[in-house]
């Protein structure tokens, strides 16, 4: 039958057809398209005069339908039962959006005059909110399994790559992956954690936020500049994301969405996301998206929120693991020193009398290394206190550490080989030498011990500036200039649970019977005692550093003269000696004696007082600082130069005592004899005490205030009278030792009430010498009060705190900053006595 004549009877058929909205293609048994609408011109942009009567297999009609027509077909020629198929498929135009088609294929008539009829209907509005609310309710399980993991994380590292599976698992993504922040001169991104369809992408490209890096204007970089969420919904047609096309083409990524994770600072990295299709990111999406990203973001605050929490937490437990043993070994450092002294000091006489032979030597000799060792010991255990007496100047450690090299070879053996790096133009550290020394080859022995089949070790040193940041981050820490020492093996390294105790005392991984468990916690309190910072970086396997910060010192090295250990003897000098163990007295008599001193002895304050009081002579005072009853070695000290003036004192102790320590250091004109001591070091630091006394002093400056008092400093009546105000009793203690030394009378209080007192009492003070911070008042409403006491007093302010001068109610007040030297106090108490200053 014509064509012409089919539908010439069926004329309503064709009516309906072409006012339809939806496409109608019919074949005739011959594939020829025999029936058409204006519909499929509208959804193919092909005419209809273009389609009708051509073969519809050789048409430009979408592949995929080509493919469907061609086997219902070929089933309809075979007679076989033919019931309505439905199907869909998706056709992307050369212009616009991608369509979403669904079909049906049913038969109309019989026989050879039947037709295969395709219905199709544009169904991309439908399709994508049905996408839109599956992908919706996908995120919305992705958030709610994140909040979950948010819950269960404890670092994160492990929440991101949790995170990262939920995004692919739940949400149906392809990819996902978290970048952090680097502040390199790149300014590079850095993945830290990935899921999904990844397939080497993260490593095949460059990710940075530098703004003009081509790398940096990408999604990622952009979220991260601006702090505002990037979507790129295709991939093949924004110009932008040329720099990885060619990579995301090859794993299917269409679209993506970069979310930046912000803390309070700003942002510190981005949520990537990768979808497998075009426009997967609407604005329903991105906003729960931003939900996720947030939350993230959250849960990384709130871990390092414990995380630091927790560092404090340890640092606190530290502190005061730290100050238990420091009372427990000043305690016993005390006692035992002690006990180390008597036996150093007869062992010193017992070799003296063998002189050096004889069968007994070797024995006394092995005896006495035992004895070095427990003073060592106690050393240790005061440095791991941090209370060892610290001697700190400027040293220029890459000298120090060049002329250690051979020892370090020797230590070390010929398996480990060892490298010293010195960067250019080193700056000067403010550290005790000798204890940096020890500090360094225990150390380096511990790196050998960490490589047993040999290896190299490594000891760099450079400039470094600890900014503000790094100190907000590393609490025990002061931001500023510190010379860098890092000793790096190449070892076994330690885990972390090594690493979080590795500072304990008596904590250590060697073997039974090797190594104390002291090394570190020494380091430790060594570096933190002298104002530095220590840290490790280690992981199983790759080797151990340990980077000590040294506070830098503005003062070059001078040089430090190397003298040979000589034992020098008296010259017929008289010493009193004042210990309260009996057995420590007799032999330090007995050594003294042996050296040539006239020795006078009292087991306590008391019995010294009154030696000193019986005017006998007594060139030198060597006195223990702790004894029983109401003295110290310190006040001791001070009565005994009320009855002689100028005294030289030398303290000993087995424990370093506050009362002539500040910040672990010995206050400047303080000289102190650590127990154990041997009989040369004795002979020595007396010798050195003795020799310093005979020098001039400041003594020598008082011939202006002799002038002024019209006499002799032997005239008590007639020499200035200054009154101390300050609370520090180790600072009083030396102001008054340095004025009475001078000649000058001295009282002295340490509240400002006790100071008003004794000026109400009539008392005749010619100075009033304050310090600024002080209990009760500060000291310039001292000062006003004392004047409307005392109206032509003379006041120096003496204070290291910062104060307007406009507060000072006279303008004849001399203000001194502390810390000053012996002659500047001199100076401002002269000019404090000038007569135009009283007027």
């Amino acid at each position: 039958m014509e064509l012409t004549a089919f539908w010439s009877n069926e004329a309503r058929i064709r009516a309906i057809l072409g006012g339809a909205s939806d496409t109608f293609i019919g074949l005739d048994l011959q594939g020829r398209v025999a029936a058409i609408n204006g519909g499929a011109e509208k959804m193919f942009a092909i005419p209809v005069s273009e389609l009708l009567g051509c073969v519809a297999a050789e048409s430009r009609l979408p592949e995929a339908l080509r493919t469907r027509l061609a086997e219902s077909l070929g089933r309809l020629k075979a007679d076989e039962a033919f019931p309505p198929d439905r199907f869909e498929f998706e056709f992307s135009r050369a212009e616009g959006p991608t369509l979403h088609l669904e079909g049906e294929l049913y038969v109309v008539g019989a026989g050879k005059e039947a037709l295969l009829v395709a219905r199709l209907l544009d169904a991309t509005q439908r399709w994508r909110t049905e996408r839109k609310n599956l992908r919706l309710g996908r995120i919305l399980r992705t958030l709610g399994e994140g909040n979950q993991a948010l819950v269960r994380a404890d670092n994160e590292h492990d929440l991101f790559e949790v995170m990262c599976r939920v995004i692919i698992e739940f949400g149906g993504y392809r990819m996902a992956f978290v970048g952090m922040v680097d502040h390199d001169e790149a300014k590079t991104i850095r993945p830290v954690a990935h899921a999904g369809r990844e397939a080497g992408y993260l490593a095949a490209i460059r990710l940075s936020w530098e703004e003009n890096d081509p790398f940096g204007r990408g999604p990622s970089g952009m979220s991260i500049r601006t702090g505002v969420p990037q979507v790129n919904n295709d991939f093949v047609n924004n110009a932008v994301m040329s720099p990885w096309r060619a990579a995301a083409a090859e794993r299917g990524y269409l679209s993506s969405l970069s979310l930046p994770l912000k803390d309070g600072a700003g942002v510190f990295g981005a949520l990537v996301i990768y979808a497998g299709e075009t426009y997967a990111f609407g604005p329903e999406e991105l906003a729960l998206l931003v939900q996720l990203a947030d939350n993230l973001a959250y849960g990384v605050i709130a871990l390092r929120t414990r995380r630091e929490r927790d560092e404090i937490q340890k640092s606190l437990c530290r502190a005061q693991k730290m100050e238990a043993l420091g009372q427990l070994t000043g305690g016993i450092a005390h006692d035992f020193n002690n006990h180390l002294q008597v036996i150093l000091s007869n062992l010193d006489l017992g070799l003296r009398v063998l002189d050096g032979g004889g069968q007994a030597s070797p024995f006394l000799r092995n005896a006495m290394n035992g004895a070095r060792q427990g003073a060592k010991l106690t050393s240790q255990l005061l440095a791991i206190a941090r209370r060892q007496p610290l001697r700190p100047e400027p040293s220029r450690l890459d000298r120090m550490v060049g002329e250690m090299m051979d020892l370090l070879r020797r230590c070390l053996g010929e398996r480990v080989t060892i490298e010293l790096v010195a960067a250019a133009g080193l700056w000067t550290a403010l550290i005790d030498p000798d204890q940096l020394q020890n500090a360094l080859l225990n150390l380096a022995i511990n790196a050998r011990d960490a490589m047993p089949d040999g290896g190299k070790l490594t000891i760099k040193l450079k400039n470094r500036i600890l900014d503000e940041a790094y100190a907000a981050a590393h609490r025990d820490v002061t931001a500023g200039e510190y010379v860098q020492l890092t000793v790096r093996d190449r070892g076994i390294g330690m885990a972390p649970e090594i690493l979080d105790r590795v500072y304990e005392p008596f904590f250590t991984t060697k073997p039974e019977g090797v190594g104390t468990g002291l090394g570190l916690a020494m380091v430790y309190g060594f570096i933190r005692q002298s104002g530095g910072h220590i840290r490790i970086e280690s992981r199983p396997g790759e080797g151990t550093a340990i980077k000590l910060y040294l506070p830098r010192s503005l003062v070059d090295e001078t040089t430090r003269a190397v003298e040979a250990p000589v034992i020098e003897r008296g010259r017929g000098e008289t010493i009193l000696v004042v210990e309260d163990e009996a057995d420590v007295r007799n032999s330090v008599t007995a050594l003294l004696a042996e050296l040539g001193y006239r020795v006078l002895v009292a087991a306590n304050g008391e019995e010294a007082s009154q030696i000193l009081a019986a005017g006998g002579t007594v060139d030198l005072l060597f006195t223990d600082m702790v004894m029983p009853g109401a003295w110290n070695g310190r006040s001791l000290a001070d009565e005994a130069r009320k009855i002689i003036p100028n005294l030289p004192v030398l303290y000993t102790s087995g424990y370093s005592e506050n009362m002539i320590m500040r910040d672990g250091r010995l206050l400047e004109g303080v000289v102190l004899l650590s127990k154990p001591y041997r009989e040369s070091q004795l002979a020595q630091t007396i010798r050195s005490v003795l020799s310093a006394s005979a020098r001039p002093s400041m003594a020598s400056m008082l011939e202006p205030a002799q002038r002024q008092s019209g006499g002799s400093p032997q005239d008590a009546e007639l020499r200035p009278s200054l009154l101390i105000v300050e609370d520090d009793e180790m600072v009083r203690f030396l102001m008054v030792s340095l004025c009475e030394e001078a000649g000058y009378q001295v009282r002295e209080v340490a509240k400002p009430s006790q100071a008003l007192s004794v000026l109400a009492g009539g008392a005749p003070i010619d100075v009033l010498v304050t310090d600024f911070i002080l209990p009760e008042m500060n000291g310039i409403e001292l000062i006003r009060k004392a004047l409307v006491e005392k109206p032509d007093l003379a006041v120096i302010l003496a204070s290291g705190a910062s104060f307007s001068f406009d507060e000072l109610p006279d303008e004849r007040i001399t203000v001194l900053a502390k810390p000053f030297r012996p002659e500047d106090l001199q100076d401002a108490i002269r000019k404090s006595l000038a007569p135009n200053r009283r007027s």
